[in-house]
């Protein structure tokens, strides 16, 4: 686990090789971007990221990081499902699942 909340962290890096990282905490920080597959491993099932520029700036990162990370179950305290992955893998039609 690692909580790295409030405080003013403008990037992710540094992180990739926590093979064993399981939660990330990067909530009220100043994100506005995040590279998915460069900057976090992917063995992460819940990951924080709300309250930071990017949920505004860039209106897919949802989306990113639950196909770029296969073993996600939670993010932002909203639970990812098996219908929301495939629907951002292109599997489902997004009618079927309240996704955009």
């Amino acid at each position: 686990m690692l909580n790295l909340s409030h405080n003013r962290i403008e990037r992710l890096e540094g992180l990739k090789h926590l093979d064993q990282l399981v939660y990330l905490d990067m909530s009220s920080n100043k994100l506005s971007e995040l590279d998915v597959e460069a900057s976090l491993p992917g063995r992460i099932n819940i990951i924080k990221l709300n309250d930071n520029p990017i949920e505004t700036e860039d209106p897919d990162y949802r989306k990113k990081c639950v196909v770029g990370l296969q073993w996600l179950t939670e993010m932002d305290k909203i639970k990812v499902v098996a219908a929301e992955r495939m629907v951002y893998l292109g599997l489902m039609p997004p009618s079927r699942f309240n996704v955009k």
